[in-house]
This record gives structure tokens, sequence and C-alpha cells, in this order.
């Protein structure tokens, strides 16, 4: 069987700092329907593994251990699933949409593809020349691509220093993800060229505009744009991680994206609370990597409309 002939399925690895709003991106993907599976963050227990006593998180025993807290043993099998590895978890990804294909129950004009919320930090945990081993299923071809979603540092470190009960830890450079988000554009534009595209997606931008911009990262990604990516139920979904109890709640209380009125009466502004004092040097460290990805997005931007007019 030829590459041609063989199932292609798209694995889009989404690169992101913290609080980026990228589990609402993660549900947003999800909400495709049965031809994508989302995973969320496979890397965060080998993370935690690595990080040994520098970290400390509610959940940590539990997802090294891969054995649900004494209050949720219904849940055995999602805690065994963070055991599995990065490749494991594809393979299992790309093995249910096969499933589902065989038996009819998919778009047939919407191919497969699995998406993947990593945090910045954990990207030593990738081999960024090789992309991930995954065991081969017969039929079936992977293609990895990339993309960052980015926000502004501020935004980051104002929204960690709330939820301070759940790390109790200061906000380092490598926490807020700005600066590693830099290391891993720079690593695929070494290995892929300039004339590769590599999509990064500003998350005000998409909130300001949600189906403008997912139309367009779809299509930068090669895959249609479909408007049930716009809602989803609220509470847990079945892609979330372990963690998600601790760190999703405004994301577990969301419904969908809200599209803004541009007839709606300006809002008076609310005054803002000073940042955190012991996180300057996590933002003076990270704002210069922000401005280079800005740069980047926007040039992105201007080459796509570019393109479009011709």
């Amino acid at each position: 069987m030829t590459m041609d002939q063989e199932k292609k399925i798209t694995v889009v690895h989404c690169w992101t700092a913290p609080r980026s709003r990228s589990t609402a991106l993660l549900y947003s993907f999800e909400a495709r329907g049965k031809n994508c599976v989302a995973i969320d963050e496979p890397l965060k227990r080998e993370w935690l593994i690595s990080k040994g006593n520098q970290v400390q998180r509610p959940y940590q025993i539990n997802m090294i251990e891969g054995v649900p807290p004494n209050d949720r043993p219904e849940e055995e099998l999602l805690w065994k699933r963070e055991t599995l590895s990065l490749g494991e978890r594809i393979h299992a990804a790309a093995q249910k949409l096969m499933a589902n294909d065989k038996a009819n129950d998919t778009d047939n004009e919407d191919p497969p593809l699995i998406f993947i919320k990593h945090m910045s930090k954990t990207h030593f945990l990738y081999d960024f020349e090789n992309d991930v081993h995954v065991e081969s299923i017969p039929g079936v071809h992977f293609v990895h691509k990339h993309m960052f979603l980015i926000r502004d540092p501020v935004a980051i470190l104002r929204s960690w220093d709330v939820l301070s009960g759940v790390h109790h830890e200061s906000c380092s450079t490598e926490d807020v993800g700005i600066v590693p988000l830099v290391s891993i554009y720079t690593a695929l534009r070494l290995r892929l060229g300039l004339e590769v595209p590599v999509t990064i997606m500003d998350s005000d931008k998409l909130v300001a505009d949600p189906p403008g911009v997912l139309l367009a990262v779809c299509k930068e990604l090669g895959v249609p744009y479909k408007p049930s990516m716009m809602t989803w139920k609220a509470g847990p979904h079945q892609c979330d991680s372990r963690h998600a109890p601790w760190w999703y709640v405004n994301a577990l209380a969301s419904t969908g994206w809200k599209i803004p009125d541009p007839n709606a009466p300006n809002k008076k502004e609310t005054p803002v609370k000073p940042l955190n004092q012991k996180l300057l040097p996590a933002l003076k460290d990270s704002f210069p990597a922000y401005e280079i990805l800005l740069r980047c997005c926007a040039a992105r931007g201007e080459s796509a409309n570019h393109s479009m007019e011709n």
C-alpha cells in the first residue's frame, strides 16, 4: 500500500502557556465530532515525574500512580489513561477514529484529526527533530503539525496568581511559558525552514472574533472549519486531563465562544488590580519573547492575506 492509498490522520500539536484559554480551544476542537479526538496535556504526568519535589500539586501522586482519589473510584480508567505515553495516546486516538470510520459514523468530507494541547514548559519531553513515535496502524499515515496559542503575559500572570492555592508557588519564566514557546518556534523553524507555515493564534483575537479566527486557523491546518466548534456542553469533558477540577473552573462552566456584539454599549472599565510584585521578574523575562511571537503572528497574518488576495 502506497502513502497515497493510506488514510491520513493529521495530528495537531498545540503549544501554549497556562491561562491562555487553551482548554476552551481544546473543547472547540473536540466539538468537531467523531472525526476528531482531543487530548489534554499528555506530557503532564511525565513532567511531574521529572520535577520531583520541585513542584507540589494536589493531584500529583494520583496522576503519577494512575489511580483515582479515594472519593472518585468511578474514574479509575481515566486516571489510568494518564499513565500512557504520548505515542500510546495518539495510537489509541487513531484506533478510535478508524473504528468510527469503518462504522460509517463519520463525515467523509471531514478528514480525521487528533488535536493535542501541550503546555510549553513540557517541551523538553518532545522530540522536535523527529516528532513522536507512534506504533504503526495498517492503512494509516500520520502527519504531524504544530501550532501556537499565545496570550499577553500580564494576563497569564494575573490568572496564575488567582490559582495560587493550586500551585503554591510564584510563577517562574518557565511557568509563564512564553520563553519556552520561542524555543519551540525556533526548533521548528530550524527543522522545517521558513517556507513551511507555522500557525500562531493570538488568544485575545480569538475571543474578539471566534468564528473568523477559527476559520482562518482551520484553513492553515488544512482541515475544514465546522460551525459545531463554536459551542459545547458545560461540565466535565471526555478529553479532560485529571487535573481539570483544579485548573478548569471557568472552562468547565463555559458553553462555547461568545460573539461580541458590535452594537453593545461600552462597558465601564473595571479598575485593574496591581500585579503581585513577586511575579514581576517573570514578566520582565517574558515580554520580549511575547513581542517576538506577536511579530511572527502578524507576519503570518499578512502573508495569509496576501495569498488569499492573489
